[in-house]
Protein backbone atom coordinates (compact mmCIF):
# COMPACT_ATOMS: atom_id res chain seq x y z
CA UNK A 1 0.00 0.00 0.00
CA UNK A 2 2.86 2.28 0.63
CA UNK A 3 4.89 2.01 -1.77
CA UNK A 4 3.17 -0.33 -4.85
CA UNK A 5 0.19 1.75 -4.78
CA UNK A 6 1.22 5.41 -5.50
CA UNK A 7 3.52 3.89 -8.78
CA UNK A 8 0.61 1.91 -9.47
CA UNK A 9 -1.54 5.29 -9.90
CA UNK A 10 1.36 7.59 -11.11
CA UNK A 11 1.88 5.87 -13.70
CA UNK A 12 -1.73 4.84 -14.62
CA UNK A 13 -1.59 1.02 -13.98
CA UNK A 14 -3.55 -1.42 -11.94
CA UNK A 15 -2.89 -5.22 -10.13
CA UNK A 16 -4.08 -8.17 -8.99
CA UNK A 17 -3.16 -8.62 -5.29
CA UNK A 18 -3.16 -11.74 -3.19
CA UNK A 19 -5.13 -10.90 0.09
CA UNK A 20 -4.36 -12.70 3.30
CA UNK A 21 -7.20 -12.27 5.32
CA UNK A 22 -6.09 -13.30 8.71
CA UNK A 23 -3.34 -10.85 8.65
CA UNK A 24 -5.02 -7.72 7.55
CA UNK A 25 -4.80 -5.32 10.25
CA UNK A 26 -1.77 -6.64 11.92
CA UNK A 27 1.15 -4.49 12.41
CA UNK A 28 2.69 -4.10 9.11
CA UNK A 29 0.35 -5.61 6.81
CA UNK A 30 -2.76 -3.23 5.42
CA UNK A 31 -6.35 -2.75 6.46
CA UNK A 32 -9.70 -3.31 5.25
CA UNK A 33 -9.65 0.41 4.37
CA UNK A 34 -6.71 0.18 2.94
CA UNK A 35 -7.59 -2.94 0.53
CA UNK A 36 -11.28 -1.38 -0.49
CA UNK A 37 -9.18 2.23 -1.32
CA UNK A 38 -6.96 -0.26 -3.66
CA UNK A 39 -9.78 -1.90 -4.69
CA UNK A 40 -11.73 0.93 -5.39
CA UNK A 41 -8.90 2.24 -8.09
CA UNK A 42 -9.47 -0.54 -10.05
CA UNK A 43 -6.61 -2.81 -8.78
CA UNK A 44 -7.98 -6.59 -8.61
CA UNK A 45 -7.85 -8.11 -4.59
CA UNK A 46 -7.75 -11.89 -4.89
CA UNK A 47 -7.80 -14.64 -2.16
CA UNK A 48 -4.69 -15.61 -0.74
CA UNK A 49 -6.01 -17.47 1.95
CA UNK A 50 -6.47 -17.14 5.33
CA UNK A 51 -3.13 -17.93 7.39
CA UNK A 52 -0.91 -17.97 4.30
CA UNK A 53 -1.00 -21.55 4.18
CA UNK A 54 0.34 -24.23 2.40
CA UNK A 55 -3.08 -26.09 1.04
CA UNK A 56 -1.03 -29.34 0.00
CA UNK A 57 0.29 -29.73 3.58
CA UNK A 58 -3.01 -29.70 5.66
CA UNK A 59 -6.30 -32.19 5.18
CA UNK A 60 -8.72 -31.53 3.10
CA UNK A 61 -11.04 -29.83 5.50
CA UNK A 62 -8.64 -27.46 6.99
CA UNK A 63 -8.02 -26.62 3.39
CA UNK A 64 -11.73 -26.06 2.61
CA UNK A 65 -11.68 -23.57 5.85
CA UNK A 66 -8.44 -21.34 4.48
CA UNK A 67 -10.46 -20.79 1.26
CA UNK A 68 -13.71 -20.39 2.83
CA UNK A 69 -13.36 -17.75 5.07
CA UNK A 70 -10.80 -15.94 3.00
CA UNK A 71 -13.42 -15.51 0.17
CA UNK A 72 -16.03 -14.68 2.72
CA UNK A 73 -13.97 -12.20 4.38
CA UNK A 74 -13.31 -10.68 0.60
CA UNK A 75 -17.07 -10.93 -0.47
CA UNK A 76 -18.70 -9.52 2.54
CA UNK A 77 -15.48 -6.69 3.06
CA UNK A 78 -15.47 -5.74 -0.35
CA UNK A 79 -18.92 -6.26 -1.83
CA UNK A 80 -18.12 -8.75 -4.80
CA UNK A 81 -17.56 -11.50 -5.63
CA UNK A 82 -14.07 -13.27 -5.13
CA UNK A 83 -13.48 -16.41 -7.39
CA UNK A 84 -9.86 -16.26 -7.68
CA UNK A 85 -6.79 -17.71 -5.56
CA UNK A 86 -3.18 -17.26 -5.33
CA UNK A 87 -1.61 -20.56 -3.88
CA UNK A 88 0.25 -19.78 -0.83
CA UNK A 89 4.02 -20.57 -1.61
CA UNK A 90 2.37 -21.82 -4.99
CA UNK A 91 1.63 -25.01 -3.59
CA UNK A 92 0.86 -27.74 -4.03
CA UNK A 93 1.67 -27.03 -7.34
CA UNK A 94 5.21 -26.08 -6.99
CA UNK A 95 6.33 -29.43 -4.68
CA UNK A 96 3.12 -32.02 -4.45
CA UNK A 97 2.23 -35.14 -6.01
CA UNK A 98 -0.72 -35.11 -8.35
CA UNK A 99 -3.33 -36.59 -5.82
CA UNK A 100 -2.43 -33.90 -3.89
CA UNK A 101 -3.29 -31.42 -6.18
CA UNK A 102 -6.34 -33.15 -7.55
CA UNK A 103 -7.82 -32.91 -3.74
CA UNK A 104 -6.72 -29.41 -3.42
CA UNK A 105 -8.35 -28.26 -6.84
CA UNK A 106 -11.27 -30.18 -5.57
CA UNK A 107 -11.60 -28.05 -2.52
CA UNK A 108 -11.48 -25.05 -4.62
CA UNK A 109 -13.75 -26.26 -6.74
CA UNK A 110 -16.22 -27.17 -3.60
CA UNK A 111 -15.69 -24.06 -2.29
CA UNK A 112 -16.41 -21.57 -5.43
CA UNK A 113 -13.15 -20.96 -6.95
CA UNK A 114 -12.82 -20.24 -10.97
CA UNK A 115 -9.53 -20.13 -10.66
CA UNK A 116 -6.46 -20.23 -9.15
CA UNK A 117 -2.98 -18.66 -9.73
CA UNK A 118 0.52 -20.82 -9.43
CA UNK A 119 3.81 -19.74 -9.36
CA UNK A 120 6.62 -21.63 -11.21
CA UNK A 121 10.13 -23.50 -9.73
CA UNK A 122 12.80 -21.25 -11.28
CA UNK A 123 13.42 -22.49 -15.11
CA UNK A 124 10.00 -24.77 -14.53
CA UNK A 125 8.04 -22.74 -17.54
CA UNK A 126 9.86 -21.51 -20.63
CA UNK A 127 7.38 -19.54 -21.52
CA UNK A 128 4.05 -17.91 -20.07
CA UNK A 129 1.31 -19.26 -22.45
CA UNK A 130 -1.57 -20.17 -20.34
CA UNK A 131 -3.49 -23.19 -20.87
CA UNK A 132 -7.55 -22.63 -20.37
CA UNK A 133 -8.28 -26.18 -20.24
CA UNK A 134 -6.65 -25.46 -16.72
CA UNK A 135 -7.85 -23.00 -14.55
CA UNK A 136 -6.40 -23.72 -11.55
CA UNK A 137 -3.14 -23.95 -12.63
CA UNK A 138 -2.57 -20.38 -14.24
CA UNK A 139 0.59 -18.69 -13.87
CA UNK A 140 2.23 -15.88 -12.72
CA UNK A 141 5.59 -14.21 -12.65
CA UNK A 142 6.67 -13.50 -8.98
CA UNK A 143 8.22 -10.32 -8.75
CA UNK A 144 9.76 -9.97 -4.90
CA UNK A 145 11.13 -6.63 -3.34
CA UNK A 146 14.60 -5.53 -4.62
CA UNK A 147 14.26 -7.19 -8.08
CA UNK A 148 15.89 -5.24 -10.87
CA UNK A 149 14.30 -4.76 -13.97
CA UNK A 150 16.94 -6.90 -15.95
CA UNK A 151 15.93 -10.23 -13.97
CA UNK A 152 12.19 -9.08 -14.44
CA UNK A 153 12.47 -8.51 -17.95
CA UNK A 154 14.41 -12.01 -18.57
CA UNK A 155 11.28 -13.75 -16.17
CA UNK A 156 9.15 -12.36 -18.80
CA UNK A 157 11.21 -13.92 -21.04
CA UNK A 158 10.99 -17.10 -19.28
CA UNK A 159 14.42 -17.21 -18.55
CA UNK A 160 14.61 -17.02 -14.22
CA UNK A 161 18.56 -17.86 -14.16
CA UNK A 162 19.75 -13.75 -13.95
Amino acid sequence: FRYAFPLLQEYGLTGAFGVVTGYLGNQGYMTWDQVRQMRDAGNEMVSHSVNHTDLGAVTPEEAATEVRESRTALEKNLGQPAQILIYPYGEPFAHGSTETQETVVGVLREQGYAAAVTNPLPGAWPDLAQDASQPYQLKRIMVSGGMGLGRFAARLAGDDTQ
